[in-house]
């Protein structure tokens, strides 16, 4: 998704090659290479280790990018080396580079999901709240990339690793329950105000209106002193 956000800017499209979908542009007089691959997930290291090796690439200069369930949505994190973290897209790219020095960045998507739906999860759509600020991170996430190409990964590191979105969220969550905490209270002081007015209308009723016996006492008196 961020390769074609970046691809769509530069206005180029992706062509289906050996093991992936490939695009390049020219930035900054660079070759910038772009690859989609097309193998199963936990054998993504078979098309990044083909196109290294045909376009003859330095580990330093490979940016690999995936999704992140360890970090929440909205947050960016970009790491010159690291383990796979139990993600078998990693493991693969590891076992066939030889190496986890390799510069990634990392696309969180959170981890909302029920035990034992994490597939299900990360095969899913976004919720409509996180399409929300999908622009805004594609956006980053395109020029993260082009910082990365043309001035390497301490600066993106530098630059990118302090941004983020999610905080944002965080911070509104925090905000929502005050503000209807005191809309609750608001509602909840009118509802008690009402029922003690209506119950002091009704006492006064009640003490305005005479008891039957009393009201018959006063008939008989009335007829009597006719």
């Amino acid at each position: 998704m961020a390769l074609d956000y970046l691809a769509q800017s530069q206005n180029i499209a992706f062509e289906e090659k050996k093991l992936a979908y490939r695009a390049e542009f020219i930035w900054q007089n660079k070759k910038i290479i772009l690859i989609k691959p097309t193998t199963y997930m936990n054998r993504s290291g078979q098309a990044l280790k083909f196109w290294q090796e045909e376009e003859k690439i330095p580990l330093s200069q490979i940016l690999v990018i995936t999704d992140d369930i360890a970090l929440p949505f909205g947050k960016l994190r970009v790491k010159g080396k690291g383990s796979s973290g139990g993600h078998n897209g990693l493991s693969n790219i590891e076992k066939l580079l030889e190496t986890s020095k390799y510069p990634r960045l990392k696309f969180g998507i959170g981890d909302d999901y029920p035990a034992g739906m994490q597939v299900e999860y990360v095969l899913n759509p976004f919720f409509p709240e996180e399409k929300e600020k999908l622009p805004e991170l594609l956006k980053i996430s395109s020029e993260l990339i082009l910082v990365f190409c043309g001035k390497g990964i301490i600066e993106v590191m530098n630059r990118f690793n302090k941004i983020d979105l999610s905080k944002k969220e965080k911070k509104e969550e925090e905000t929502t329950p005050k503000v209807e905490k005191d809309k609750k209270e608001v509602v909840e002081k009118e509802v008690l105000e009402k029922e003690v007015l209506e119950k002091e209308i009704v006492e006064k009723k009640v003490g305005l209106e005479e008891p039957e016996e009393k009201k018959e006492k006063k008939r008989w008196w009335q007829w009597w002193r006719k």
